[in-house]
């Protein structure tokens, strides 16, 4: 009798002397069908049998399936459980065997990494690079990870109705997407160890890589939308189905989860032609600039989430000395110098240069002031939360027009007001 029939009738045979089977939990299933291969006259134990006996399922039935840097052990009994529980999930038997020998075969699948965004979100999947895609989130690939970090009407959908490990409500608005053509692996033993310490750190290079671009975008994401963004957690799937059904999801969650300024909508909407252009730009940049300007927008992004206006006045005033003071020599009326040069610098009409040069110079002042004395002056108090976030619209658009022009302002060679626009070629947003 074929692997197929076998499963088949087994499928009949679970679901007759188990009504309720349809309904039980996942894991009470499991627990079920473990105990169930303690006897060898179950008929689960006797499937099992045919399939650990069957070469077809190669190294499925007692191998090693992983990526370069993570990975997990086959047990015995992890081939025959998948199988039936995939048929029990309503899967044609037919089609899950032959998927599972053609895994077998193959030994390799393309992952899939997903990093979740909260904070922002997109209409339509955008292509970045061949190998990273921005998806909404409704488009990403629906598993228990995806319902575990989505949110309806503001609210967490929990895993089970007992799970509290998702606190308060922040829910995931987009995801990033970086593939691997062939990052998942199935060997005999031990998974795919390098054959030396400079292999693995390739592949660990690769990882961090990875890690990088996705923190990069959400770096991307802030600038166009000036909302709090972050990535709340991650995850790898593999996109051959029987492939992902061994592998799992190997969920990690990012403090970013946890944090309270995430709890707002994902309304921080964002255009994807934009943000290709931008991601362009930005990739463009010297990669000493390129480091300069991650320090920018992660400090940007803090001063947006911090429940404090004096830590944003700090974050805020160092992120714009980063951005119009880059490299300068002379550390002599800073105040006066980043006011002037970051008004000259964004442009626009001689009021709009004037108006900014007023909001640097009061800025300058909050900074200072939460500095060194660690609170805000009386007189600054009421006016300094919309001041903060007018100065962070505005260092926002100094960074983008940052990355547009593909270098930092030259302080000392550009600080003086010039005509209505200084580089009628760059945009001011």
């Amino acid at each position: 009798m074929s692997i197929e029939t076998q499963l088949e009738d087994l499928i009949v045979e679970l679901r007759a002397g188990i009504p309720q089977i349809d309904d039980l939990p996942e894991f009470t299933i499991f627990r079920a069908l473990l105990k169930a291969l303690r006897d060898p006259d179950n008929s689960v134990a006797r499937f099992q049998a045919s399939v650990l006996a069957d070469e077809t399922f190669g190294d499925l039935r007692d191998g090693w399936i992983g990526s370069s840097l993570i990975g997990s052990a086959i047990q015995e009994h992890t081939l025959s459980l998948t199988l039936i529980h995939a048929v029990l999930q309503g899967q044609s038997p037919n089609l899950i065997v032959s998927q599972t020998r053609a895994f077998a075969e193959r030994k390799t699948s393309e992952l899939l990494k997903f990093f979740a965004v909260a904070g922002a979100s997109i209409v339509a999947p955008v292509v970045l690079h061949q190998t990273m895609r921005i998806l909404p989130w409704e488009e990403v690939p629906e598993s228990r990870t995806k319902t575990r970090l989505s949110s309806r009407n503001g609210e967490i959908r929990p895993y089970y109705p007992t799970d509290e490990i998702v606190p308060h409500r922040t829910g995931a608005g987009l995801a990033i997407e970086i593939s691997n053509p062939v990052g998942l692996q199935l060997l005999s033993s031990c998974g795919p160890r390098p054959q030396s310490g400079g292999e693995y750190l390739a592949h660990f290079e690769s990882e961090r890589l990875d890690y990088e671009r996705a923190e990069d975008v959400v770096r991307c994401l802030f600038l166009m939308s000036q909302k709090p963004v972050g990535i709340i957690a991650e995850w790898p799937i593999a996109a051959d189905p029987a492939a992902d059904r061994h592998f799992g999801g190997h969920l990690t969650y990012r403090r970013t989860l946890f944090d309270l300024s995430f709890t707002l909508p994902n309304d921080g909407k964002v255009d994807g032609a934009e943000l290709i252009s931008l991601w362009q730009r930005y990739s463009d940049l010297q990669s000493n600039d390129r480091d300069t300007m991650r320090y920018v927008i992660d400090r940007l992004n803090l001063a947006k989430r911090r429940s404090s206006v004096v830590d944003s006045a700090i974050d805020l005033g160092i992120a714009l000395e980063m951005l119009i003071l880059h490299n300068l020599k002379s550390k002599s009326e800073l105040k006066f110098r980043l006011s002037l040069c970051g008004a000259t610098f964004i442009g626009g009409m001689e009021s709009d240069r004037k108006s900014n040069f007023k909001i640097l110079q009061k800025i300058y002042d909050l900074r200072s002031s939460a500095v060194h004395n660690g609170r805000l002056s009386r007189e600054n108090v009421e006016i300094a939360p919309a001041l903060v976030e007018n100065g962070i619209k505005l260092a926002a658009a100094i960074a983008r027009k940052v990355i547009v022009r593909g270098r930092f302002p030259d302080c000392e060679a550009e600080y003086l007001f010039g005509s209505d626009d200084l580089d009628p070629s760059t945009s001011s947003g």
